[in-house]
């Protein structure tokens, strides 16, 4: 479970403070107190410590004035300034809207417990033409890489131009697989193919590509990130470490997750284990899982009832069977070359050629 976040609010509109009160309450935070107005916030702050909070205030709230809201900002971890409607914004023009939506809410919250280095005052305007689709999974050896590299290649060939990042933190390993180098390079995305391009994300540049990653989602028609094995997914989402900053992202603005889980044992109980923060947790990207098949048999249909079990009441956008076959896998490795140009008619280079189909229809 994640470490909750406290939050103090301060919205004069009933209606909006319910909306945001419930939201938060919802997905963990500890609202501490609710104010009525300025005069009843500031006497909490007097009396009980709020260095660790973020303050949410709306700038219709009674009595606020600039030097309050200069006073307040030292009080405060971060405070982020609302207005409800245009009309009540006028001394205050650097208040943001009130998100409209849940998911809205929850992404600007997020967006505030990031690094102050990564978070970015404009990143909620950013046009975003792009289509973001997001791989991992549950446990290790399920093939995320494997999926996202070749359906990075796939969609290339398909002549859409895009971006495929390592996200992986702790174990990158496309550059290995494209037989790159210099995928973190500063100025540029390095460039694969025709219309195809590669970073990668580490604990150097984490800051400077989150970046990028927003300026990109106007310079492609896909972008796909590898996020390895997801794990610890609320705590992640916490925004306290660097290598959740990439699932941070990409749940405020992937298009599409894509989650491989096993069939095994232990991986079963992860996947119960994920599927629960998920109902905890609300993130934008629609779900689409797909069932990693090592081999057929009796232990594999249960194997498979358990794990519709356990995914649909997530209510994901499709279910997919996505077929093990390490043979044309290692060979497309060792000859660091696709699926595709490696072995075209096998069976996983096929269900990758239809899931990008799929993404590009």
């Amino acid at each position: 479970m994640a470490e909750q976040q406290d939050v103090l609010t301060s919205i004069r509109d009933s209606t909006s403070e319910g909306f945001v009160a419930s939201t938060l309450f919802s997905q963990g935070w500890n609202v501490l107190f609710r104010a009525l107005d300025y005069e009843s916030l500031k006497a909490h702050i007097g009396i009980q410590d709020s260095q660790n909070a973020t303050l949410l205030i709306s700038v219709d709230s009674e009595g606020l004035t600039q030097s309050g809201i200069t006073e307040l900002r030292e009080s405060v971890k971060t405070l982020i300034l609302l207005h409800t409607t245009p009309e009540n914004k006028s001394d205050f023009p650097e208040a943001i809207p009130l998100p409209e939506t849940a998911l809205g809410l929850i992404a600007l919250m997020r967006g505030s417990i990031r690094s102050p280095m990564i978070r970015s005052q404009g990143t909620h305007s950013v046009t975003r033409s792009a289509k973001t689709i997001a791989v991992g999974g549950i446990s290790g050896g399920l093939g995320c890489t494997t999926l996202a590299v070749n359906l990075s290649i796939e969609l290339a060939a398909l002549e859409k131009r895009t971006l495929l990042v390592d996200a992986h933190a702790y174990a990158p390993s496309i550059f290995r697989l494209l037989g790159q180098r210099g995928l973190n390079a500063p100025q540029e995305f390095s460039k694969v193919s025709q219309y195809l391009w590669a970073s990668e994300i580490t604990q150097e540049n984490v800051v400077s590509e989150i970046e990028r990653l927003d300026r990109a989602s106007n310079e492609f028609d896909f972008i796909v990130l590898d996020l390895g094995v997801i794990y610890d997914f609320a705590s992640q989402l916490s925004g306290r470490r660097w290598s959740g900053q990439a699932l941070m992202w990409v749940s405020t603005y992937a298009d599409s997750l894509m989650v491989l889980g096993p069939s095994d044992r232990v991986g079963l109980e992860r996947l119960q284990n994920f599927a629960g923060e998920l109902k905890r947790n609300a993130i934008k990207p629609p779900l689409t899982f797909l069932h990693v098949l090592r081999q057929q048999g009796k232990r594999e249909s249960a194997n498979a009832e358990r794990f519709l079990k356990i995914i649909t009441p997530l209510r994901p956008e499709k279910i997919c069977e996505f077929p093990f076959d390490p043979r044309s896998v290692l060979k497309a490795e060792v000859e660091e070359s696709s699926l595709m140009e490696s072995n075209e008619r096998g069976i996983v280079r096929k269900v990758i050629a239809e899931i990008a189909g799929q993404f590009t229809s």
